[in-house]
C-alpha cells in the first residue's frame, strides 16, 4: 500500500482523485485518471464464466485498499478532497462494490459520471420534509417495540392459521433451532 499511497502523493495533486473503472472496455492509453481500474478479467460479461470468490477474495480486498492508500495521502494533503470522481463502463455489480468501498461511513463522497448526467452523494443532517411520516404507535415507547420471529414455514394450514392467531405481545422474541441467519 505504501507504493500505491507515494504514486498517488506525487500524482493527485488537488481536488478529487479521478477513476476509470472498467469491466466492458480496453483502456484508453490517453486516459489521465489517477486511478484505472480494470476489473475484466476476472469479471466476465457471463457470470456464469467466474468463480463469484472473486468478489471477497480480490476485489474487495483491492478495493479496501485503494480506500485507505487515497485516505492516507488526503490526511497528509488537505489540498486533495475526500471526493472519488468515477468515470468509465462498468457492470453495475462492480459499480455497486466501488460505491459499498467508498460508502458514507468511510467519509468519502462519489462524483459518478454516467454519459450527461453526474451522480453525486453528499453527507447531509436527515431531513424529511416532503415525506409522509406516520404517527407514532399508542403505547410505543423511546425504546421501541421490535418483534423478531424466525419459524420455519408451517407444515400444515391449520398450524399456519393457528401461528397467526397467537398474540405474542411487545417484546417477544423467538428463534427456532433449525432457522439459520448469518451477518458479516
Amino acid at each position: 500500500m505504501r507504493l500505491r499511497a507515494t504514486y498517488y502523493a506525487a500524482h493527485w495533486t488537488a481536488g478529487p482523485a479521478t477513476v476509470r473503472i472498467e469491466t466492458r472496455n480496453p483502456f484508453s492509453v490517453a486516459d489521465e485518471a489517477l486511478v484505472h481500474l480494470s476489473l475484466s478479467p476476472p469479471l466476465e460479461h457471463d457470470p456464469d464464466v467466474y468463480d463469484v470468490a472473486v468478489w471477497d477474495g480480490k476485489i474487495a480486498p483491492a478495493l479496501a485498499d485503494l480506500r485507505d492508500a487515497l485516505h492516507t495521502v488526503q490526511l497528509e494533503h488537505r489540498e486533495r478532497q475526500r471526493v472519488l470522481e468515477v468515470e468509465g463502463a462498468a457492470h453495475l455489480s462492480a459499480a455497486l462494490m466501488l460505491g459499498y468501498a467508498f460508502r458514507e461511513p468511510t467519509r468519502w463522497s462519489l462524483l459518478v459520471h454516467h454519459h450527461d448526467d453526474v451522480w453525486e452523494t453528499k453527507h447531509e443532517p436527515a431531513n424529511l420534509d416532503g415525506w409522509d411520516v406516520p404517527p407514532s404507535r399508542v403505547g410505543s415507547g423511546r425504546e421501541g417495540d421490535l418483534v423478531v420471529m424466525c419459524m420455519p414455514p408451517p407444515t400444515s394450514a391449520k398450524r399456519h392459521a393457528r401461528r397467526r392467531a397467537v398474540s405474542l405481545g411487545p417484546s417477544f422474541t423467538s428463534r427456532h433451532p433449525r432457522a439459520r441467519t448469518s451477518f458479516r
